[in-house]
């Protein structure tokens, strides 16, 4: 009966009520009492104590890293430090408050990487000086310490240039009995050149480089033409095979003779450089050498034997050049042929027996050529009309 006169709505409510009474209290104690709470306490960290500073930080004294006198070559250099004392000489350069420092140098002796640190590097100047380097250190409201020490920078090394001598102090004397269109005289640094004719209109020529001589040597040169009987007959001809080793003389032969400094003929002389010698040529040079133009060659007598030079023919002018370091007689050398080649300018047909065949015998040789020609023709056609025949 109470279940039907209490509507459900009222019930669910004051059971509501009842539940949100019971929690608050539950936390009654705490919510009247919050000092019987726990308590977090937070602890406030100490402020570290500061390192001292040493109680004597007054600068005394400086220590300067060279004393006295320093030499430096040309453009090098020193590094190094200063060093900050106190009274009892202990370093402060680190710790003692407000130290500045100063670098200078007079007539410009030096430079410095830095000039307001304890720490720097000092450079030479590139020129002989001599200087006062000072370093100045001073303390804020304290006193100020100056070092110095004296520089002295080298002069720089000068080399020594000596001239060399390419030439004598006096000219060479030529020698005597000599035409003097055939001699001249050859300087050590300058060289030179001589250049004859000869009496078939022929020109011989000498060209020396500079450098040939000895430094500071006086010498001459002459040319003089020759004939065949005044030097070495010219090597036999081989008797089979090449013709290598052998020659005859051509148009030019002549002696080049080096002088001394008061005109005395040297029996040898020997260059420094290589002298090129050449003799110009005549058409009978060429057309009496096995090859031409191509067989002319300069020779040398060294004394024992002839030998040929490395040889090279030009035209317009013709002439042939060669170079040697020594001198003697000198010829135009003109090949020889091998003893099994024809004569020169020689041409012609095969041997054939010592038989040689007339004008009757090349005609009847002529009409079997075409009477030869006529049977394969006439053969080939009768042999084209079988096939088709058959």
């Amino acid at each position: 009966m109470l279940g039907s006169a209490i509507s459900k709505r009222w019930v669910v409510s004051l059971a509501l009520v009842g539940l949100v009474s019971l929690f608050m209290a539950s936390y009654e104690a705490v919510w009247s009492g919050s000092a019987s709470a726990t308590t977090t306490t937070t602890t406030v960290a100490s402020t570290p104590t500061p390192t001292a500073i040493p109680t004597d930080t007054t600068l005394a004294s400086i220590t300067p890293f060279v004393s006295g006198t320093f030499t430096l070559a040309p453009a090098s250099n020193i590094g190094g430090n200063v060093l900050a004392l106190n009274a009892s000489s202990v370093d402060i350069t680190n710790t003692a408050p407000g130290l500045t420092y100063a670098w200078s140098v007079t007539n410009g002796c030096a430079t410095f990487s830095t000039s307001t640190s304890p720490v720097l590097t000092l450079t030479s100047v590139n020129t002989g000086c001599s200087g006062v380097v000072t370093i100045t250190v001073k303390q804020f409201g304290g006193n100020t310490q100056v070092g110095t020490f004296d520089l002295i920078v080298n002069s720089p090394v000068v080399s020594v240039v000596i001239a060399p001598v390419t030439n004598a102090s006096s000219p060479a004397t030529l020698p005597t009995g000599v035409d003097s269109s055939k001699v001249t005289e050859i300087k050590a640094g300058d060289g030179g050149a001589l250049t004859i004719d000869t009496e078939n209109g022929q020109s011989i020529s000498l060209n020396v480089a500079g450098g040939s001589l000895d430094s500071g040597e006086a010498a001459s040169v002459s040319i003089e033409t020759i004939s065949t009987g005044s030097v070495p007959s010219a090597p036999p001809a081989a008797s089979e095979g090449a013709s290598s080793g052998t020659f005859k003389f051509g148009s030019s032969i002549v002696q080049i003779t080096w002088h001394d400094k008061d005109g005395g003929a040297l029996d040898t002389k020997k260059l420094n450089k290589p002298a090129e010698v050449c003799m110009t040529y005549t058409q009978a040079d060429v057309d009496g050498s096995h090859g031409g133009s191509d067989g002319l060659g300069i020779w040398r007598h060294n004394g024992t034997d002839w030998v040929k030079l490395n040889s090279t023919a030009y035209t317009n002018p013709n002439k042939v050049c060669a170079f040697t370091t020594s001198f003697s007689p000198f010829a135009l050398g003109l090949a020889v042929a091998p003893p099994d080649a024809p004569a020169a300018g020689a041409t012609g047909l095969p041997a054939t027996g010592d038989y040689t065949l007339g004008v009757n015998g090349l005609l009847l040789a002529l009409f079997a050529g075409f009477a030869l020609v006529g049977t394969g023709v006439f053969t080939a056609r009768r042999a084209r009309r079988v096939r088709e025949n058959s």
